[in-house]
């Protein structure tokens, strides 16, 4: 068969695509050709091929971080953020977010760490809790706290369940009494700055294993 990069008739070896995180995040291990509908290579083009995938990944993934970091200190500007306040933790969480990939899913997420920082948090972003991660652990306070967007709005029950398991896990694996507190993008997009208050609300009611922002 051709190979699909330099035309030739020495292709030898497909990708092997049945892994989505191997197909960009490390070099999938090769295949012989199994049928025509897939692009094949000869050894060398296939090497050559997936080393260009690789850069490009590694750029996009540095270029989103820097995307919604900017994003982010965008949506502080819309709410009259005065930066030289709360420089130190913008520029904390910048370094944070610029060397560790994976920490931060959203710009919102992104602006509750400058917040909670700012104001002496102790933040562990994107902690696992098998088989389950929250966005943030704060161990001080004993809270899992999970920052909402839209699709939220449909998975209630599923959420509840889930919950009770972080709690359960938490509080095995920890000890003390754990709260898993949800906030809303909308409440954070809307005064960020309420974050921290509504923490503290929270903790006043550990007899429930869930509150949200928009019930206090």
């Amino acid at each position: 068969m051709k190979c699909w990069r330099c035309g030739k008739d020495n292709a030898t070896v497909t990708r092997n695509i049945s892994n989505p995180y191997t197909r960009f995040f490390e070099m999938p291990r090769r295949k012989p050709i199994r049928a025509e509908h897939q692009r094949c290579y000869c050894d060398e083009c296939y090497d050559a091929h997936m080393k260009e995938l690789k850069e490009e990944n590694e750029l996009y993934i540095k270029l989103r971080r820097k995307r919604l970091y900017e994003n982010a200190l965008d949506k502080l500007e819309r709410q009259k953020f005065n930066f030289a306040d709360y420089e130190e933790a913008i520029k904390t969480v910048g370094e944070y977010n610029e060397n560790n990939d994976g920490k931060f899913d959203s710009s919102d997420e992104i602006m509750a760490a400058i917040i909670l920082i700012h104001n002496h948090y102790h933040v562990k972003p994107q902690f696992k809790v098998k088989p389950y991660q929250v966005d943030f652990l704060l161990p001080d306070q004993c809270v899992a706290l999970e920052i909402d967007g839209d699709r939220h709005k449909h998975k209630k029950g599923s959420d509840s369940v889930r919950d009770e398991q972080i709690v359960r896990t938490l509080e095995e694996e920890r000890g003390g009494k754990w709260q898993v507190i949800r906030i809303s993008t909308e409440l954070i997009e809307s005064d960020v700055k309420k974050l921290p208050e509504a923490i503290e609300k929270v903790l006043d009611y550990r007899d429930t294993s869930k509150i949200h922002w928009r019930d206090l």
